[in-house]
């Protein structure tokens, strides 16, 4: 059997998985939140996903940082309204402290920053570099990540 890629050569199209779902905290724009495991419901092959919330430190759940399903908002949204969240895609997200550089890849940390991975589970890789507490362009995966921990 052959591959053959329908985009131009070195082209990869990267899937973008968004959803409309409710912020149970306020939630900047470009803020990794996680989702709120309480708010989950499956209906056939589908998740609800209720609502999403702050990650919060090792627990080894859905909203952990090691383990966690996460998403970053697209809009700034209030405190139990609904926005817009990507799953899965290019974006931008919010750099910690330290920021990060290109080729970097990265963790969620518990303000909902994206950090230069340790243990965690790595969500996404930096697409360029970005000053301490910035706004970045990434790949993000934050239902499936792309492997870790980056030790």
């Amino acid at each position: 059997m052959s591959l053959a890629f329908i985009q131009g050569p070195g082209q990869l199209e990267v899937a973008v998985q968004d959803a409309k779902v409710i912020a149970t905290t306020v939630c900047a724009k470009f803020e990794c939140m996680a989702v709120d495991m309480s708010t989950i419901s499956v209906s056939g092959t589908s998740v609800d996903i209720g609502a999403m919330d702050q990650p919060t430190t090792p627990l080894d759940n859905l909203d952990s940082v090691d383990t966690g399903v996460f998403a970053i908002a697209q809009e700034g949204i209030a405190a139990g309204k609904s926005g817009r969240f990507r799953f899965k895609g290019i974006t931008k997200a919010l750099a910690d402290a330290s920021g990060w550089t290109l080729g970097d890849a990265l963790a969620v940390n518990a303000n909902g920053d994206l950090t230069t991975a340790g243990t965690e589970k790595i969500v996404a890789y930096a697409l360029e570099t970005v000053a301490a507490d910035g706004t970045g362009l990434v790949w993000f995966d934050g239902i499936n990540g792309f492997g870790g921990p980056a030790v």
